[in-house]
């Protein structure tokens, strides 16, 4: 009972979700369907009661010629309004589907670009988004059903107290043989739920091959070594799988509707029945007795097609619910107090500690640290030491385990993290390629300088992105990548690094954040590109990962971080006298140089 009443809540929570998106979608359609379809319950029955009108008039001969022209034009006004109605309904739903599905894909880009980093990085959430996509024609189809459920049920209720109001007993016969019905529905309800609830598994299969098919790395890799086949027959065999469960309990109640429907027939035979007797007794008009009959066709009808759509929206339920989830998800590291006063921090780690959600093991350990105003910082050390982990909770991408991030002196907590992040100017080891143009593309780190070529000319000049831009016809307007258009520009992974470097210069933030700045270019680029970045930005704060030592030999301090621990600090003169870990590496890495020279 406790799972039927769940289900039931469900049920009726998702009905008031699928209402609730068709509203915000647009409100203007949404009253304009309602009007329509609450037309379109009303319209059936003053048709038949205006028939029933004209049949008596004429079976009682009463001859009043205004009376039956007045109820026979106002006849074919209800037939055309149905018709109109109808086609109106049509528009309004092709329509509406436009804008439900607008509506969903904004809200949920908007949803996607305030999720926290750790959202993507979770397997089980991150395909969410490709599966919440893949589920909006659900969320169509399922504003619509609410709209029939809803105004089928007006219909059956107004339908359902004409005949008890003509005739209680036959009323109340007509309603008990057609629980059979409503009984074998609602069973096939809830076993449809749970059928559906076990074939999940195999639909995010088949949507995980389906998608592998379409990626370009994938499609190289499964040419080279034939696995295609194996991709389509994975995906046919969840197919085949999910198909047999739904096939089953279609099945199941298909048997069991073929039997109690003809039972729900026998109240309507019951009523033709009374009606033919009552007309030939003289008890009733023949009018009436056609109205009467129509008014019980309209009950089974709109009974069937509450309990239809039901049956439907229902089968929904899974789908339904996981877009409701999703867009319910409220970010938690979005949500923060004050704004950061200043554009040019210091940042100070105290016993920090750190794992990424899900894991057990903690990439930072105890780690502390300063990083003052002004200072030039190369945090150095061998892969998985943890660099990048620092980059990630300085930008907040993540929050601590344990320990403490300090900004200028209080919590990290505590500050806006959009704002923070505006202080950082940033260019990553895994730069993102986009194809837009070259203008756009400079300018997403600062985009309300789109238009300024002065600062485009300042930023471009200094990465030495200029060089190639000036041999292009339209410059800055130029589309990089050929995604939308055929004679976009293709760059060189040191040529699409040089404009990641751009982009950070174009942002002319005081405190500069590099993440192997320079791992696509050759030796001598890399040296000028890290000179310049010390020479451009000397009022400024600078932190650089970097894997080659010589690039930060002319730096403030080193951060030299090994298992989670920064083991050595101070200037490279320092740290490479003491003769400890950062003096192995520097002469490993000189070594391997020279004899890469030689």
């Amino acid at each position: 009972m406790k799972r039927v009443d769940r289900n039931y809540k469900r049920m009726l929570h998702n009905l008031a979700f699928s209402f609730k998106i068709s509203y915000k979608a647009s409100a203007a359609n949404f009253f304009l369907k309602s009007a329509c379809l609450t037309l379109l319950a009303v319209v059936p029955i003053a048709s038949a009661w205006i028939w029933k009108s004209i049949l008596n008039e004429i079976v009682e001969k009463q001859k009043n010629l205004t009376f039956f022209m007045l109820s026979l034009v106002a006849y074919l006004l209800c037939m055309l309004l149905k018709e109109i109605l109808t086609k109106v309904n049509t528009y309004l739903s092709e329509r509406y589907e436009d804008d439900v599905t607008f509506f969903l894909e904004k809200q949920m880009m908007e949803k996607v670009s305030k999720m926290d980093l750790s959202f993507f990085y979770s397997a089980q959430l991150g395909d969410k988004v490709q599966r919440v996509r893949g589920n909006f024609w659900v969320m169509n189809n399922s504003v619509w059903l609410c709209f029939e459920i809803v105004f089928g049920m007006v219909g059956f209720a107004a339908t359902l107290g004409i005949l008890l109001s003509e005739n209680v007993w036959l009323g109340l016969i007509v309603i008990l043989l057609m629980l059979p019905q409503i009984y074998v529905d609602k069973k096939h309800l809830f076993k449809q739920n749970e059928v559906e609830k076990e074939t999940v598994r195999d639909e995010r299969f088949m949507y995980y091959f389906e998608n592998a098919l379409r990626d370009n790395d994938v499609q190289f890799e499964s040419k080279v070594n034939e696995f295609g086949r194996y991709f389509i027959e994975r995906y046919h065999r969840h197919w085949n799988n999910r198909e047999k469960k739904l096939a089953k309990e279609n099945k199941d109640y298909n048997i069991k509707n073929i039997a109690v429907s003809n039972v729900s027939l026998l109240g309507e035979i019951l009523v033709i029945i009374h009606s033919i007797i009552a007309v030939l007794t003289g008890k009733m008009l023949i009018g009436t007795a056609q109205y009467y009959i129509s008014i019980v066709k309209m009950v089974n009808e709109n009974a069937s097609t509450v309990f239809g759509n039901f049956n439907q929206f229902f089968s929904h339920m899974e789908r339904l619910q996981e877009i409701n989830e999703f867009l319910c998800i409220e970010p938690v590291i979005e949500k923060s107090g004050k704004l950061l006063a200043g554009s040019h921090p210091k940042i100070e780690f105290q016993k920090v500690a750190f794992k990424y959600p899900g894991t057990s093991n903690y990439i930072l350990k105890d780690c502390s640290f300063v990083i003052n105003a002004g200072e030039k910082i190369g945090l150095i050390g061998t892969n998985g030491a943890g660099k990048s982990t620092i980059l990630n909770l300085i930008f907040r991408f993540y929050d601590v385990t344990q320990g403490t991030i300090l900004i200028d002196g209080k919590n990290i907590k505590d500050y806006d993290v959009y704002s923070l992040r505006k202080c950082f100017g940033v260019l990553f080891q895994d730069y993102v390629t986009y194809c837009l143009p070259m203008r756009e593309i400079i300018a997403l780190s600062n985009f309300e300088m789109v238009d300024n070529d002065e600062l485009l000319n300042y930023a471009c000049e200094l990465s030495g992105a200029k060089k190639f831009i000036d041999k292009w016809e339209k410059k800055y307007d130029t589309i990089l990548g050929r995604f939308y258009a055929d004679h976009g520009e293709s760059l060189s992974g040191g040529q699409w690094q040089v404009v990641g470097l751009s982009r950070a210069y174009f942002r002319k933030a005081k405190f500069m954040i590099l993440d192997e700045p320079s791992s696509a270019l050759d030796p001598i680029t890399e040296d000028r590109i890290f000179n310049q970045i010390y020479d451009v930005f000397h009022q400024s704060t600078v932190l650089a990962i970097t894997h080659r030592l010589s690039n930060v030999r002319r730096f403030d301090k080193l951060l030299l971080l090994e298992n989670g621990h920064i083991i050595e600090e101070g200037s490279p003169e320092k740290l490479y006298s003491q003769k400890g870990r950062y003096y192995e590496l520097y002469n490993m890495q000189a070594k391997k140089y020279e004899e890469e020279k030689g």
